[in-house]
């Protein structure tokens, strides 16, 4: 074997051995990364932040913000995908419909399948909203809010309940009530019971499936740190706009100098952060490249890039 290559054997198996040793992993919480290397436990949003804030996990994904606890450091929700919400519905027919109709349904201004279109059936329209705090609930809140008046009393919520004949405490049952004929909800797609359908969604005049989505992002990606997730996302009526979706974040603590942490342990996450933010997870869509940048995170008081 020539000298030259055994050299250069010898130099890569090294650096496989010293990355595999490494004494450091990220730890998310949440939902499961798409990209780079991490350990990972499955939360739902408040608990997963909760785990941040903690300083148990180093970044919680989540599509539900909370706000922050009393006597906790600052966070940055550093935005990294685009996500669908879906209406689905238990009815022998396709549908299409517009976001006013779908606001219209959740606020009890419908309550009959021929209200919504003469060709229906005349049974009653079953809505159904689940009580614990949701994405899906989260979404349509914050775009109902720009076109309807009672969701503009009711303000942005993650458990609405609007007028809603169904009130259901968990998604097991809230999938469990989507058997009922009639019934009419909204889920992220990996929550899509079995045995429903799903309706296309109205933006502008184009008919749009989840598979369409465009992008929505009502932070200020100029401003820095990223000034959080509590306003709308922009205009749903947009064409190719898909009427329902929503922001992933990833919830960090902005200055990384705490519980021992270093400050490499701080550029890996600031990488990390930025593999999730260049790549498109299953059924999301990235982020648009002019959007990404890369997350101004803290060490000491000093901002690093």
């Amino acid at each position: 074997m020539p000298e030259a290559f055994s050299r250069m054997l010898f130099q890569t198996l090294a650096l496989v051995c010293l990355l595999s040793t490494s004494a450091f992993a990220l730890r998310v919480a949440g939902l499961k990364p798409w990209a780079g290397t991490a350990e990972y436990v499955s939360l739902d949003a408040v608990a997963a932040q909760k785990e941040v804030y903690a300083g148990r996990a180093d970044v919680a994904l989540v599509r539900t913000p909370m706000k922050r606890p009393q006597g906790a450091g600052k966070a940055l929700f550093y935005p990294v995908a685009i996500f669908p919400v879906v209406v689905a519905y238990n009815l022998p027919a396709d549908l299409t419909l517009t976001l006013e109709e779908v606001c219209d349904v959740f606020a009890g201004r419908i309550l009959e399948w021929s209200a919504l279109r003469p060709n229906l059936p005349k049974l009653p329209m079953v809505s159904v909203v689940r009580l614990e705090p949701n994405s899906a609930s989260w979404v349509l809140s914050q775009s109902c809010m720009t076109i309807h008046p009672r969701f503009r009393k009711i303000g942005m919520k993650s458990n609405w309940q609007a007028e809603s004949v169904i009130h259901a405490k968990t998604l097991q049952d809230q999938q469990k009530a989507m058997s009922q004929t009639g019934a009419f909800s909204i889920f992220v797609p990996e929550n899509l019971p079995q045995g429903v359908r799903t309706a296309r969604l109205k933006s502008w005049d184009l008919e749009l499936t989840p598979q369409n989505l465009r992008y929505g992002y009502g932070a200020n990606p100029e401003e820095e740190p990223f000034p959080g997730p509590f306003q709308p996302l922009p205009s749903i009526n947009e064409t190719q706009a898909y009427p329902l979706r929503g922001v992933v974040w990833a919830m960090v603590m902005q200055d990384q100098a705490y519980r021992g942490r270093s400050k490499e342990q701080a550029r890996e996450l600031r990488n990390f952060l930025l593999d999730l933010s260049n790549t498109a997870g299953p059924g999301q869509a990235a982020l648009p490249q002019e959007w990404v940048r890369v997350p101004r995170l803290y060490y000491l008081g000093k901002p690093f890039w």
